[in-house]
């Protein structure tokens, strides 16, 4: 090694610039040139601090070696390439010297350097070989690259883009996960598969492009990338996996291909600024949660060929207005709206209900459903005054009474023999109930929470267990 005379910094013995300040070095050993000390008169060379005095020369010698005649001579720009040329050996070597690598494999980096170049020949970068690598900023793969192991970069923090190389053909589980200052990052046609959690956790991510090559996107691949704005599925892709895209706050828009037909469980979960998705109608299986917590999810139309609207699919969507069932729809699952509190209305298809029962907790928290309304020729459910009852011959059983009911009043349809439990749940507005004569049960909890019912007709000579403590009870 040797030092620089004119900053003094460490550099190489055949180095010809000096990687910090540029200086020509083989020049300067060729003139052999002499410093004089302007402070004390001492003779030297070697370095650009006095040994005598300690006096700092290195403003001296610019000041004495420069003439403006010498610029028109100098070929800045291969001075530029030489000493970049000469920076990435360097970088290459400490990567070299600083890593695992056994049979072209990059087992583990122990190295502290903010710029990696992976050395050529190295083939496959080896599970969490970086990983946790903070001081990390920028990597440069080389083309003999084919393949990076799960969690390889897991948890750089101060990644800010990645170029992943043509030649890599295989991209591992969580291999980015947590890279919170990612923000662009570029992916070959060689890569058909993204891996789970790939890129999970990456916050500053705004912007992404899928090449059409992929097939399949893992679970979690883009969970909380939280800046992430708009996101195109390659067509290919068949299932949304579950949580793909959950908590991508930011996310405004979403492009469906039409060979998609599913999309699993909190696949968008709490995408809370998605005020609109088209869904094509290749779309036939939703999973749980898929769209839970969608604040600002306004509309949706939900495709031909589904059959089940899963359990919590639109749990917390407080501005969903909107929506069409089809006719294919059979079941409504548990907490399916939970929470929906502008839907005024729903209408609901023959279908629903014909063979097997349709959990009313799917419409609790719709403060603002007032009225429940079915397609004609629907054999097993009827709609009366706006409220839900199932038919057994000419009897009814009394399922649903919509949170949102403005009445004051209201009377239990004719025919009606039992209310079943919950019925009225949370219906602020009904200050009184008539029942009619022909009812035989009222079940457990059918009043829960109505704080201001105070008064319940009933047929002279009928008792009903669980009638709600402190209503007025009223005999006509």
């Amino acid at each position: 090694m040797k030092y620089c005379p004119k900053c003094n910094s460490c550099v190489n013995d055949d180095a010809r610039f000096c990687v910090r300040c540029g200086y020509n070095l083989k020049k300067h050993e060729e003139e052999n040139v002499e410093i004089f000390c302007p402070s004390c008169g001492t003779k030297f060379s070697g370095g650009v601090f006095c040994p005598s005095c300690g006096y700092n020369t290195s403003n001296d010698i610019a000041q004495s070696n420069f003439d403006s005649g010498v610029l028109d001579k100098i070929d800045f720009s291969k001075m530029q390439s030489d000493v970049e040329k000469q920076l990435t050996e360097e970088i290459k070597v400490r990567v070299q010297n600083d890593s695992d690598i056994i049979n072209g494999i990059l087992y583990k980096y122990h190295g502290n350097d903010s710029d990696i170049i992976i050395p050529e020949g190295v083939i496959e970068i080896g599970e969490s070989a970086f990983a946790k690598c903070d001081k990390i900023a920028t990597v440069v793969f080389p083309d003999t690259i084919k393949k990076i192991d799960s969690r390889a970069f897991f948890e750089c923090k101060n990644i800010q883009s990645i170029i992943i190389p043509s030649s890599v053909t295989e991209i591992g589980d969580c291999v980015f996960s947590s890279c919170i200052s990612l923000k662009s990052v570029r992916i070959p046609h060689s890569i058909t598969k993204l891996g789970i959690g790939i890129f999970s956790g990456c916050s500053s991510l705004e912007s992404i492009y899928i090449p059409s090559s992929i097939k399949q996107i893992g679970p979690g691949a883009f969970s909380s990338c939280s800046s992430l704005k708009e996101i195109e599925i390659p067509r290919g892709v068949s299932v949304i996996s579950s949580s793909t895209f959950s908590s991508c706050k930011s996310l405004t828009s979403v492009t469906i291909p039409s060979t998609v037909r599913k999309i699993d469980s909190h696949a968008f979960r709490g995408c809370e600024n998605l005020k609109s998705i088209a869904l094509p109608s290749s779309v036939s299986e939703f999973g749980i949660n898929a769209f839970h917590g969608c604040t600002g999810l306004e509309s949706i139309s939900i495709p031909g060929p589904v059959k089940i609207i899963e359990e919590s699919l639109f749990e917390g969507c407080v501005k969903l207005k909107s929506f069409i069932l089809p006719e294919t729809v059979t079941t409504i699952e548990s907490r399916a709206f939970y929470g929906c509190s502008s839907l005024e209305t729903l209408n609901l298809p023959k279908s629903v209900g014909t063979g097997i029962e349709l959990n009313v907790t799917a419409f609790w928290g719709c403060s603002n459903l007032n009225e429940i309304t079915l397609r004609s020729g629907h054999a097993r459910l009827c709609s009366i005054d706006g409220c839900l009852y199932e038919r057994a011959g000419d009897k009814l059983y009394m399922l649903y009474y919509p949170e949102g009911k403005k009445n004051s009043s209201f009377e239990i349809a004719k025919n009606t023999i039992m209310i079943l439990g919950m019925v009225f749940r949370k219906s602020e507005h009904l200050c009184s109930l008539i029942i009619n004569s022909e009812l035989e049960r009222i079940a457990n909890c059918a009043f829960e929470d109505c704080p201001n019912l105070t008064k319940i007709y009933i047929a002279k000579g009928r008792k009903y267990d669980n009638l709600p403590a402190g209503v007025e009870i009223i005999e006509y």
